[in-house]
């Protein structure tokens, strides 16, 4: 988790609860691409918005802290609010983090999946 910089590499849905992205998220914008993920062995992190800055007047980068569950299945972040309630990893190894949130919207429930990178 705190080897290297984390940055986008996909996003989607999956309708029946699976582990895989199933639709790919299109409103994803470059600018959102382009940030990076620091995770510090200390439980602290930084967020880069990289190049293409969403907005002019956004800060470069936005200091958040981080935390498992004791398990480890689970990963909040102080970076934004779906993070801050937490999400669940399907997987983490040297080079991937694939996290999901299972939500219901209109009565249809899904599986939101991003998947991160070094």
């Amino acid at each position: 988790m705190t080897k290297a910089v984390w940055k986008y590499d996909t996003s989607g849905i999956n309708t029946t609860m699976g582990t895989t992205v199933q639709i790919a998220d299109t409103t994803i914008t470059p600018c959102e691409k382009e940030y990076t993920y620091q995770f510090n062995a200390d439980s602290t992190g930084v967020m880069n918005e990289g190049a293409l800055k969403c907005s002019p007047t956004d800060p470069q980068t936005t200091p958040f802290t981080w935390s498992f569950n004791t398990p480890k299945t689970d990963l909040q972040a102080s970076i934004n609010p779906i993070l801050a309630g937490g999400v669940n990893i399907i997987s983490l190894t040297d080079s991937s983090l694939v996290l999901y949130k299972d939500s219901t919207l209109f009565g249809v429930s899904f599986r939101y999946i991003i998947s991160l990178k070094h």
